[in-house]
């Protein structure tokens, strides 16, 4: 909007200057506010092209955090992972700590009549 004043007011003082007579002059109030409003126009071109960059910073900032974000999710997922792998290290050691410590009665069967074998198998051939 501001630009398209400009533009306007150049227009008008670069037109009027160029097929008017050398006496046709504006007021002290007109002139001022014109320069006024052009020098606001400058500003404002200026601070459109500073926020311009600030925005496209902005832009390349939010790319580099979705990328730390997906590979934060994807770190989490292989944690989880791990965690449950682990689980089942654990109830796996559980179970075989168990079965180690606490011998069957089946095995006590086994091995009972597996010596009672080998001390009769003995005493047959001392004999």
């Amino acid at each position: 909007m501001h630009r398209i004043i400009s533009i306007f007011l150049a227009f008008m003082i670069f037109y009027s200057v160029a097929y008017a007579d050398d006496n046709i002059c504006f007021s002290q109030a007109t002139g001022s506010k014109i320069v006024v409003e052009l020098q606001q126009c400058r500003i404002t071109d200026q601070q459109v092209v500073i926020l311009q960059k600030e925005n496209d910073e902005l832009v390349k900032q939010i790319g580099y955090l979705e990328k730390i974000i997906a590979l934060q999710k994807e770190e989490l997922q292989v944690s989880n992972e791990t965690i449950g792998t682990m689980a089942n290290i654990v109830q796996t050691e559980g179970k075989a700590c168990k079965e180690a410590t606490t011998p069957s009665v089946g095995k006590e069967v086994k091995t009972g009549l597996l010596f009672t074998l080998a001390g009769i198998l003995i005493g047959i051939i001392i004999h």
